[in-house]
């Protein structure tokens, strides 16, 4: 495996000419994500530091000898996802990173058809298809989704609660999840009124909130009034003759 004398050693990397300030943790980044940055101060540096970072990655995986397309494949789509996702993480709004997203993406298309060896006309979709990669776009859809399911699964019944109003009042996550099933025509069981097995158990969820909310409204009284023996059985153990006046 031969690395050129250029790229031996504590190298930094420069933009015209002017060192990039590296760190010990995250040195293949080139800088340290401390923030987000919601204004357009340091965007366009911070592109530049991304699009720096990754073209030193893919210039040092270029001059490798024996190793395989395979390998240096897998090399490449690790060295892409993992830049551009912490350079979207760092900008935070979407429509800043849009700029930077883009050209992450024509990267990654870019090195997918010089591992293939095929012309710039080939199309996006066979040459990520032919590596088996997924665009980074996909990658992001795909955690989030992995994190809906495993909140829609998890055991815990308040987690699954925050899951079904999420679902229910369409908010801002729930959203962009539900847009990204309608993508891949998935359709929402959560929504499926027909399913009386979900429908049960949000039912079931909204009963046990409803109880929560009126045990603790009753500590509070029973502190305030000071009858410490009531409070001891709420917060212990309900006895039997609550139960049937709880739940509703």
């Amino acid at each position: 495996m031969h690395i050129p004398d250029s790229l031996r050693g504590d190298r930094l990397l420069t933009i015209k000419g002017v060192p990039l300030k590296a760190s010990k943790d995250f040195r293949y980044l080139g800088y340290i994500i401390q923030t987000r940055r919601n204004g357009t101060k340091g965007l366009h540096n911070s592109i530049a530091k991304t699009r720096a970072s990754c073209m030193a990655q893919f210039g040092m995986l270029a001059s490798l000898r024996d190793v395989s397309i395979e390998r240096k494949a897998t090399i490449l789509q690790a060295c892409v996802s993992t830049v551009s996702v912490y350079a979207k993480e760092e900008c935070g709004s979407e429509n800043m990173s849009k700029p930077k997203w883009d050209h992450m993406e024509r990267i990654q298309r870019r090195m997918a058809r010089w591992l293939l060896g095929a012309p710039n006309g080939t199309a996006n979709e066979t040459a990520l298809m032919e590596l088996g990669w997924v665009s980074l776009q996909g990658r992001i859809a795909a955690r989030s989704l992995i994190f809906r399911l495993r909140c829609q699964r998890s055991k815990n019944w308040l987690t699954r609660a925050l899951m079904f109003f999420n679902v229910k009042e369409n908010l801002g996550w729930q959203a962009r999840c539900a847009e990204q099933l309608r993508g891949y025509s998935i359709e929402d069981c959560l929504n499926d009124q027909r399913n009386q097995e979900d429908r049960k158990w949000a039912l079931d969820v909204q009963s046990k909130i409803r109880v929560t909310e009126y045990t603790n409204r009753e500590c509070r009284l029973c502190l305030r009034r000071r009858r410490w023996l009531d409070y001891m059985l709420i917060c212990n153990r309900e006895p039997r003759r609550w139960k049937k006046a709880f739940v509703p």
